[in-house]
């Protein structure tokens, strides 16, 4: 995968994804639309912007059923 720097492209329905922040930390969010703030990623204030975005990825086994 590669990170995207276009933040409008991020998925605003609540799907996961991984944020590449500044300060070279990297995180797991979701867009969240709270009640009389503005809306913003999950664990970040609206006034922190990420730099860059990617999906979170799928479980390797996702696809393969587990034997009973």
């Amino acid at each position: 995968m590669n990170w995207n720097h276009d933040l409008s492209q991020a998925p605003r329905d609540g799907t996961h994804v991984i944020l590449a922040m500044p300060n070279k930390a990297t995180l797991r969010s979701y867009w969240c639309t709270p009640k009389g703030e503005p809306e913003h990623w999950c664990m970040l204030s609206h006034k922190n912007e990420p730099v860059a975005w990617m999906p979170w990825p799928d479980h390797p086994f996702a696809s393969e059923q587990v034997a009973a």
